[in-house]
């Protein structure tokens, strides 16, 4: 409540200073940690969590000490758990305590997922990165931004900073050089690529095959150029300014998307190349693997150690996370915007099911209300059945919250009326909601429970109350 008061009585620049001034102290007083190791920064709208988890496991295999503060995730060496504070990057002191615990602990590498909101309140200040990678853009926090430009802004921020101001570094007797690792397939890409670095590193999914899918074959061709190694700079060609080439481009082409499994041939150079096998679903987990693979290959880890890393991974915690297999299947999962529904619901077509039954409700606290009609009209596109619950609603009242996401629902079965028999429960209680969809889910149903992930609480008022969806299925399901 306090910090909600000043915030109020603050003027903005001096809101601003006062967040500025609080990152270098907190650097200062911790001696500077992010100086004694190699720092990964991870960002983008979706896949920031994924990515620096899959990262991290891919260093980990090739024998580093690796450091992890993620949305999902905290790790200092062989050390780790769930983020149990509901922040993707944690206060400057409590960020810098964490950098400062990894170097103590022999981290040589230090992942950080860094988000717009944690720039925009100079949370990366002090932090002196050595790679930045970008997954993808889509508007998001638009509120607490104002536009989708200031949004975009923030992230840059990262990738304009990156070689202009952040120090260069010596890590076991060897230069540090600054690496852009960039989604060259998102429309945005040239604006975080036009900053100068030593090395920019680009990779992409090839529309054109990209959606070739096997949702029962097990087969996998021998030979196919799954994931091509281009150096000339794929992004210079057609005549486009030198600023925004890519030293290396890797790409996937012809990806197989099973219903329990993706795969890929990943050809990495003349004389290195091989079949990729991912315990993971859906055409995001290739595209994140993809980020962390062209990551690590720019780093010079060894590509064996990311293949063995890659393919040992069983889950990654709260994303696509099947909980349930029989006799229906319940997925948990992230997704909390548009963006993320659909990415979701293109996986979730890959999957044997008769209905879906999906579960989800919308972010309080001033999170982009325009965005909880249209998460409404993707639900009731895809679902025979729709229970609107609690997220995490901060200060605001869920049944609000719910009834927004009702407009987009009932807009979207006025203009399609074949979708006009779904039903829709209202259980603002979100474990009540749970047991209901638990308990009308038939044998080959899919059941869709999203918005929290793996988080270990849900924001009511100024509290945090413990909880986790998986665990609150389990204990249902027993």
């Amino acid at each position: 409540m306090f910090k909600r008061f000043i915030k109020k009585i603050l003027p903005t620049r001096c809101l601003k200073l006062y967040h500025y001034l609080l990152a270098r102290l907190a650097a200062w007083f911790y001696d500077y940690p992010a100086r004694k190791m190699i720092v990964i920064g991870v960002t983008g709208t979706k896949g920031k969590s994924s990515v620096s988890y899959l990262i991290a496991k891919i260093l980990e295999e090739a024998g580093e000490k690796v450091g992890l503060t993620s949305t999902i995730f905290f790790k200092i060496g062989a050390r780790e758990w769930l983020n149990d504070k509901k922040m993707t990057m944690l206060g400057r002191f409590g960020l810098q305590k964490m950098l400062w615990e990894m170097w103590r602990a022999g981290c040589v590498y230090a992942i950080v997922e860094t988000s717009s909101e944690g720039i925009a309140q100079f949370r990366h200040i002090g932090i002196d990165y050595d790679v930045a990678v970008f997954t993808n853009l889509t508007p998001e926090h638009l509120e607490s931004h104002g536009s989708f430009e200031n949004y975009k802004k923030a992230k840059l921020k990262l990738f304009k900073n990156l070689k202009i101001y952040n120090l260069s570094k010596k890590i076991r007797g060897e230069l540090v050089p600054k690496i852009f690792v960039v989604n060259s397939g998102d429309s945005h890409a040239k604006d975080f690529l036009s900053f100068p670095a030593d090395k920019k590193v680009c990779f992409k999914i090839s529309r054109t095959d990209a959606d070739v899918t096997q949702t029962n074959a097990e087969k996998i061709p021998l030979n196919p150029p799954l994931l091509k190694r281009e150096t000339e700079g794929d992004l210079a060609k057609g005549g486009s300014e030198k600023r925004f080439y890519c030293d290396e481009t890797y790409i996937a082409e012809n990806i197989y998307l099973g219903r329990n499994y993706s795969s890929f041939f990943a050809r990495v150079s003349p004389s290195e190349s091989a079949t990729l096998r991912l315990n993971l679903i859906g055409e995001v987990s290739v595209l994140n693997s993809l980020a962390a693979i062209s990551t690590c290959l720019a780093l010079g880890i060894p590509f064996r150690f990311v293949k063995s890393a890659l393919e040992k991974i069983q889950v990654i915690p709260g994303r696509l996370e099947v909980v349930v297999k029989e006799p229906f299947t319940l997925i948990v999962d992230y997704a909390h915007e548009p963006a993320s529904f659909r990415e979701l619901y293109k996986t979730a077509n890959l999957l044997p099911k008769n209905r879906v039954i999906h579960v989800f409700g919308a972010t309080g606290g001033g999170r982009d209300r325009a965005r909880a009609p249209e998460m409404g009209k993707i639900a009731a596109q895809h679902s025979a059945l729709i229970i609107l619950t609690t997220d995490d609603p901060y200060f605001d009242d869920p049944q609000i919250l719910t009834q927004n996401i009702l407009k987009g629902i009932l807009e979207y079965t006025k203009d399609n009326p074949e979708k006009r028999n779904i039903k829709v429960l209202q259980i603002i209680d979100r474990r009540e909601a749970i047991r209901e969809a638990i308990k009308i889910a038939k044998q080959g149903d899919l059941v869709l429970l999203t918005g929290k992930g793996a988080e270990q609480a849900m924001a009511v008022g100024d509290k945090k109350i413990k909880w986790d969806d998986r665990e609150i299925v389990k204990k249902i399901m027993q």
